[in-house]
């Protein structure tokens, strides 16, 4: 095998690559979103509202009847639910966020407080 290079390159591609990894970490760590197609959907707490326990119910595309409260996954995280409309369809929101990220503290009661 050839070597190439004096070690510059390598170095500034190392780095390149450590820096991609940091920002994708915390991407993942504030914000996951999960989208699911369904039939009808009515929010509790109006939308992506962190700040106030609630949840979504309604109909799927197999007519199952589904309710998912939003919860702590811990004492930072958030899973919070909320529904959208597009293009004539309807959509369920999953999204996880971390409280810190919105100017609180923490979760509590399926809320960031």
């Amino acid at each position: 095998m050839k070597y190439h290079g004096g070690g510059k390159l390598d170095k500034k591609y190392i780095s390149l690559v450590l820096v991609l990894l940091a920002f994708s970490a915390l991407v993942y760590a504030y914000t996951i979103n999960r989208t699911i197609e369904v039939q009808t959907c009515e929010d509790s707490d109006n939308g992506l509202n962190f700040l106030v326990e609630g949840n979504i119910t309604g109909l799927d595309l197999n007519d199952t009847y589904y309710e998912k409260n939003d919860y702590c996954i811990d004492n930072l995280t958030i899973m919070e639910y909320g529904c959208y409309e597009r293009d004539n369809s309807t959509f369920a929101v999953e999204v996880y966020e971390n409280c810190t990220a919105i100017n609180t503290t923490s979760c509590s009661i399926g809320k960031c407080i």
